[in-house]
């Protein structure tokens, strides 16, 4: 959670056993916490908050709606592909940070607070891919930006990226981008592409892969 500098306003909602148990009966759980990234969740606590703090006095049945929306909401869990644990921004953000450096499952399980097992299939199902080649691709787009300097030796790019060998770098980047790192770096010097924004914009005009 972040707040600013005069500190932050905190909005509870307190479940009385009777309606945890209406949500056992459906199915629901308040047990598991999950990262909704906003979405309906927020705009129905943002509306019950509202009604809460208006002048008037509360409409009981509106509020007693909107905290009924608000549990379905948050409680039934939707589908697999709609919802991320609120662990996996941890992760992502471990694996952001540190891509380049040998990264190992343990070490991304304990940040996570989870099974490795358990974090491998999360991940490959939220992401759409495995650790590890979520990790590559991040590998290579820093290399894409890196091949902007031409005086740069693609050996010194694999090194600081974390591949074994240049040979390693190679492959992995042919195999994601489908052009070799000496093709990929003639192509930004014949379309005279010089900044990380303009590489950027030609790597979204492409469709590119490289956005993990």
């Amino acid at each position: 959670m972040r707040s600013a500098r005069r500190g932050a306003r905190m909005f509870g909602i307190e479940v009385k056993p009777a309606w945890q148990s209406k949500l056992q009966s459906c199915s629901g759980s308040l047990n598991v916490g999950y990262d909704f990234q906003g979405g309906e969740p927020l705009w129905l606590a943002l509306k019950l908050y509202a009604e809460t703090r208006t002048p008037l006095p509360a409409d009981d049945f509106r509020v007693e709606s909107l905290v009924s929306e608000l549990l379905g909401a948050v409680a039934c869990r939707p589908e697999p592909s709609q919802i991320s644990p609120l662990w996996l921004r941890r992760v992502q953000e471990k694996l952001h940070a540190e891509f380049h450096a040998r990264i190992t499952i343990d070490e991304l399980a304990l940040e996570a607070g989870v099974h490795p097992v358990h974090l491998s299939r999360v991940l490959r199902r939220c992401m759409g891919k495995g650790i590890g080649d979520y990790v590559h691709r991040l590998r290579v787009r820093q290399a894409c930006e890196r091949m902007l300097a031409p005086e740069v030796p693609l050996a010194d790019v694999s090194v600081e990226l974390g591949f074994a060998d240049q040979s390693h770098f190679s492959r992995t980047f042919h195999a994601i981008t489908g052009a070799t790192p000496g093709a990929f770096r003639a192509m930004l010097t014949r379309e005279g592409i010089t900044s990380p924004a303009s590489l950027s914009r030609r790597l979204s005009s492409s469709n590119s892969c490289l956005h993990p």
